[in-house]
């Protein structure tokens, strides 16, 4: 009986490992769509994104567009300025790109 428990642990403590590992590699690409309203570079990102991205070697990068009145921030998420730079003209220049157009 010790043994079929034993079993049924390690199988559990299995099943949570790969589930968590599966959560941690999803989760950073959809957590900008919780914290849509609260800051703009959250639209994106979400706090929880932004802590992951960061923990995966990312930088924040904030570009503006626009003239000084309505001048709209964006903050990209990349670990080069010039990655950044392509990410940030890709979305705003893209009809397809419905995350930017939320800014």
């Amino acid at each position: 009986m010790k043994i079929i428990t034993l079993i049924a642990y390690v199988l559990a403590v299995l099943f949570l490992f790969f589930l968590l590992k599966s959560l941690w590699l999803v989760l950073p690409q959809y957590w900008w769509a919780f914290g849509r309203f609260k800051y703009k570079f959250l639209q994106n990102y979400g706090k929880a994104g932004i802590y992951f991205y960061k923990l995966r070697g990312f930088k924040k990068f904030t570009f503006r567009k626009g003239s000084l009145k309505g001048a709209t921030e964006v903050t990209v998420m990349a670990k080069t300025e010039k990655e950044a730079y392509r990410k940030f003209k890709t979305y705003t220049n893209s009809n397809r790109s419905t995350r930017m157009q939320q800014i």
